[in-house]
Parts: structure tokens; C-alpha cells; sequence
């Protein structure tokens, strides 16, 4: 899977277990690089989403913002390139935390579903659309060209 189908995985996930039910609004946010996806399941479930700079400095600072004085929960913040924030503890990439979480929806798709998570993933783009990324490099090897 990609960065942004994990992010994407998460963030449903988050919200279909805790923030449906949390009494409070939640939000999620995530690089203005990523996948919109997980803008499209805000719009369509109805909690707050934001695009943030590039780099969990910017991406953790709005979450802390968004918790302090808007007084959202912040579920997940996430970049594509496989950096995940699951929870409103610190807002930093934490890779155990995303483990966890990741690990919790495997066993329920596969054991209370019966369904493999690649087959989850297409339910979320049958359900919310279709995103695609394409991401890449450019490469120049002539150092007279001023970059």
C-alpha cells in the first residue's frame, strides 16, 4: 500500500471507531501533497479536514492549533510519504502508534469481516471515489542549469 491508501485506511478507521461517537468535532489533516481522499470522506462523513505545508512541523503545529483553540479532537494527521500521527497525545510522526492502529483494522477486515484489506481499500473507493497519486523524481545531471 501507498502512504496516502494507509493514511486513508487510518483515517476512516479512526473515524468509524472513535471520533463518530467522541462527543466532540473532530479533525484531520494532512500534507498539501497527499491524497485528497481523506478530504472527501470529511465532506462526506461531516468532520473537519485541512491541508497543511509539507513536514510534520507544519502538519503537527496546525494539529495542535486546531486541538487548543478550536477544540477539535485531531484523530490523524498524516503525509504521503509514509509519515502517521493516530491520536492527540503528541503530534509528531509516531510509527508504533500507526502500528497499532493499522494492526487493529487488519484483524477486524480479516476476522470480523472475512475481507483482506486490499478488498477494504476498494470499498473505500467504491464508496468515497477514486484518488490517484503519481509521484516522482527529476533528475539533472547538467550542473550548468541553476536549480
Amino acid at each position: 500500500f501507498t502512504g496516502d491508501q494507509i493514511g486513508t485506511m487510518l483515517g476512516h478507521w479512526l473515524w468509524e471507531r472513535i471520533g463518530k461517537t467522541c462527543g466532540q468535532p473532530v479533525a484531520m489533516c494532512a500534507s498539501t501533497v497527499s491524497s485528497k481522499m481523506l478530504s472527501a470522506i470529511a465532506q462526506t462523513e461531516g468532520f473537519h479536514f485541512e491541508d497543511t505545508l509539507t513536514g510534520f512541523k507544519w502538519i503537527g503545529s496546525r494539529a495542535s492549533a486546531l486541538q487548543k483553540e478550536h477544540g477539535y479532537r485531531v484523530l490523524l494527521t498524516y503525509e504521503e510519504a509514509i509519515g502517521f500521527c493516530c491520536g492527540d497525545v503528541i503530534f509528531d510522526k509516531d510509527g508504533i502508534s500507526a502500528l497499532g492502529v493499522m494492526s487493529e483494522l487488519a484483524y477486524h477486515v480479516y476476522a470480523n469481516e472475512g475481507s483482506s484489506l486490499a478488498q477494504h481499500m476498494q470499498g473505500l473507493y467504491d464508496k468515497y471515489g477514486e484518488f490517484v497519486s503519481n509521484n516522482g523524481y527529476y533528475i539533472c545531471n547538467d550542473t550548468s542549469i541553476p536549480l
